[in-house]
């Protein structure tokens, strides 16, 4: 099936902790409706996926995620080496990403966005706290915004 042809938005989930990836899966999937959770656990992973997007007419095992939650702080490349490089490709630099940190640092949050994040969210205490907050995030990015079509160019 080619990308464009797909009905489930896609996300791409850059995280290396296993509990947050699974409370963030569990999140999207009780709020952000039905949809594609893609994981990668570091920055290496992040970027072998993104360069495998395919272009417009091509087939892949790595469709173009609609949105990117993004960790900042992992192993091999950090967030800030993703947001980087998202944000040269002429193919992917429309894909909404959300910052997703326990870093409350204001020089943190002052550079991803000049980076160009879309959002910075420093990660909740509590469990709880984190289930609602991503349960926003999905709902508001995958059902409110209007984002269809921007990926790939």
């Amino acid at each position: 099936m080619l990308w464009k042809d797909r009905w489930k938005p896609v996300v791409l989930l850059v995280e290396d902790d296993p509990g947050d990836q699974e409370l963030t899966r569990r999140a999207l999937g009780e709020r952000g409706g039905e949809i594609d959770l893609r994981v990668v656990s570091d920055g290496e992973e992040a970027l072998d996926y993104l360069k495998h997007v395919p272009g417009d007419d091509e087939e892949s095992d790595c469709p173009p995620p609609d949105l990117i939650l993004l960790d900042l702080n992992m192993p091999k490349f950090d967030g800030r080496e993703i947001l980087k490089y998202v944000r040269r490709q002429p193919s992917l630099k429309l894909i909404p990403i959300v910052v997703l940190t326990t870093s409350q640092n204001e020089r943190d949050v002052q550079e991803c966005y000049e980076l160009g994040c879309n959002t910075f969210v420093s990660k909740p205490d509590t469990v709880e706290e984190f289930m609602d907050s991503i349960g926003l995030i999905g709902m508001y990015w995958l059902r409110i915004a209007s984002t269809a079509g921007l990926c790939p160019t």
